[in-house]
C-alpha cells in the first residue's frame, strides 16, 4: 500500500541519515520532502526558500553540523528578497560559498516553468517525467531546462544517490529503473 511504502521510504532515510528533496511543481508552488541528519561520516540538510532549493552534504568533519548551518545561512541571506534568478546568478551564488572537497551542494531555482540547477561536489539530479526517471545532472555541473506539468525533480546528496541506485525503483517511486 502507499502508506506502507511511505513508511518504508521514511524509515530507510531516517536510518541512514540521508537527504532527499522531491519537488513537485503545482502552479507556482513547490512541495518538498526532506530528511535531515547525520550518517557515520557526514551530515546532510535541505533548504527550501521561496523558489530556491538547496541540498547540502558535508563528509568527514566533526564540525559538519555547524558548517552546514553556516552554508544554509549564507545561501538564505544571498537570496533574501530575490524574485528572479538565472543560471549565471546561481553560479555566482555557488562560487561565493565557502566550499571544501568534503562539501557537496546542489542549488536549484524555479522561475516560472524553468528550473536552473548548479552543483558542486558529487550531488545528482533526476527528473521523473511520466513513468521514466532519468539522471540530468551529476557532479560539479550546471544546467537549466523547462519543466512540464507533473514533472518531479529529485535532488540527491551523494549518500542518497547511492541508496536509490541500489533499491527497487518501482517500489520507491513507482516507475521504471533510473537511466
Amino acid at each position: 500500500t502507499s502508506r506502507t511504502l511511505a513508511l518504508y521510504c521514511r524509515n530507510i532515510a531516517l536510518c541512514i541519515g540521508v537527504l532527499f528533496c522531491l519537488i513537485k511543481r503545482i502552479g507556482t508552488m513547490l512541495k518538498t520532502l526532506s530528511v535531515v541528519g547525520p550518517t557515520d561520516g557526514s551530515w546532510s540538510q535541505t533548504l527550501s526558500h521561496h523558489n530556491l532549493l538547496a541540498v547540502v552534504e558535508i563528509a568527514g568533519t566533526e564540525h559538519a553540523h555547524a558548517t552546514i548551518h553556516e552554508l544554509v545561512t549564507a545561501i538564505t541571506n544571498s537570496c533574501e528578497g530575490v524574485v528572479s534568478m538565472d543560471l549565471a546568478r546561481l553560479k555566482t551564488l555557488m562560487a561565493s560559498l565557502p566550499l571544501t572537497s568534503q562539501t557537496h551542494v546542489l542549488l536549484g531555482f524555479l522561475q516560472g516553468n524553468v528550473l536552473y540547477l548548479v552543483s558542486s561536489g558529487n550531488g545528482t539530479v533526476y527528473i521523473k517525467r511520466g513513468r521514466k526517471c532519468v539522471q540530468i545532472l551529476s557532479g560539479s555541473a550546471s544546467m537549466s531546462g523547462q519543466l512540464k506539468p507533473n514533472d518531479r525533480i529529485i535532488l540527491c546528496s551523494p549518500i542518497f544517490a547511492r541508496l536509490i541506485q541500489s533499491k527497487n525503483h518501482h517500489e520507491l517511486f513507482g516507475q521504471e529503473p533510473f537511466t
